[in-house]
């Protein structure tokens, strides 16, 4: 079985949903912003808390940097100046923040842009690495990120089959015996690189193509969808990872807040995961207690259309279909047609074994309750395989 363990939780098919707040520029370069972005997502019920990690300098180039930015949504004059605003850049910040968020009790962890990154954020000590989409074919990061040990989810927007392919190998690339394990410390995320993504675009049958290619990961997905409807989608295709953009207010400043979830968003996304998890069951399908109340109530029986007489035979003239079902079911009417009533029947009684001259005794009646369950046993008993 397909199984991931992140800070001691774990993560596989029969799992609640492992959910991640996306906050990595919706803290628009604030501390405090970030430390009550954690505090609501945790009391929200959220897993994890994600940011992103750069070492801008080197993650673009100086002509890069050094475009004009001058939108509504900027933080300075140039992209670069803008990069600097929203970027943790010291140690200490970050440690205070993943301190924070222990405190809360909710995972602390980054997506690093560049190796440097990646090897600041495993001295910080997070549990885990976020590979943007973006960032899929950069083989020597992912394999950095790979040789700290520690799990690894990779998104999947705007890239290729063999582009995941060479990415999921890259991870098990210094351990070659992972490739025999069921857990390999990977998830793969389906994810639409399209901000925000629209319905008819997001391709929800990929989470199961990518369950099938990839039997021993755990397939997540990173939603850019607007509203919950479609991680709560994935969940039921089978995504046990997903992650979400998180704001305080979508209103505001900044180019993730308007895709991002609100507290009141996020709080209903996790209740619904949450209740679908109950609601997914084992896929067997039988007579249960809790029905037993409706269907006494609105099942039907076998009841006479009118009053039969002792000696008479059993027609489907004399006999009908009615509620409720106290009498024989009505899939035994063919059984009962020709036999003949013990006594009078009239309509204010159903008709029963009791009431009828026939070889139905009780232990006859269980011998056909039996004959029947075996003969519908595969119809009463489905077990979805997929």
């Amino acid at each position: 079985m397909r199984e991931l363990v992140i800070d001691g939780v774990t993560i596989n098919d029969d799992s609640d949903a492992w959910v991640i707040a996306e906050i990595g520029n919706t803290h628009n370069g604030d501390v405090e912003t970030a430390k009550l972005l954690i505090k609501t997502a945790a009391e929200m019920g959220c897993n994890a808390i994600k940011m992103q990690k750069k070492t801008i300098d080197k993650c673009y180039t100086k002509a890069f940097l050094n475009k004009p930015y001058e939108t509504y949504h900027s933080y300075g004059n140039t992209y670069g100046e803008h990069k600097h605003f929203l970027e943790f850049e010291d140690m200490a910040i970050w440690q205070e923040l993943k301190t924070y968020a222990g405190k809360y009790g909710i995972s602390f962890f980054a997506t690093p842009f560049d190796i440097d990154a990646a090897h600041f954020l495993n001295d910080l000590g997070v549990p885990c690495f976020k590979i943007a989409s973006a960032h899929i074919t950069d083989i020597p990061l992912i394999r950095t990120v790979a040789s700290f040990g520690k799990p690894v989810l990779i998104s999947t927007g705007g890239c290729t089959a063999m582009d995941i392919r060479r990415a999921h190998n890259a991870c098990l690339y210094l351990n070659p015996l992972k490739r025999l394990l069921p857990n390999e410390n990977i998830s793969l995320l389906h994810c639409i690189a399209s901000y925000p993504t629209k319905a008819e675009e997001i391709n929800l049958k990929m989470i199961k193509i990518l369950q099938r290619h990839y039997p021993c990961t755990v397939i997540g997905f990173s939603d850019h969808y607007n509203g919950i409807v479609m991680a709560e989608g994935a969940y039921l295709y089978g995504a046990r990872v997903i992650e979400k953009h998180f704001t305080l207010d979508h209103t505001q400043k900044g180019t993730d807040h308007a895709l991002s979830l609100e507290p009141q968003g996020l709080d209903s996304l996790i209740k619904n995961l949450r209740r679908l998890r109950k609601a997914k069951g084992d896929g067997v399908k039988e007579f249960m207690d809790m029905e037993k109340k409706a269907i006494s109530k609105m099942g039907k029986a076998i009841w006479p259309a009118r009053t039969i007489k002792q000696g008479e035979a059993i027609t489907k003239d004399n006999v009908c279909i009615k509620i409720p079902n106290d009498g024989l079911p009505p899939y035994m009417l063919d059984e009962i047609i020709g036999k003949v009533a013990r006594e009078d029947i009239s309509t204010s009684i159903p008709v029963t074994f009791d009431i009828i001259e026939a070889d139905f005794t009780e232990k006859g009646i269980i011998d056909y309750q039996v004959r029947e369950l075996e003969k519908d046993k595969e119809k009463l008993r489905w077990r979805q395989n997929d």
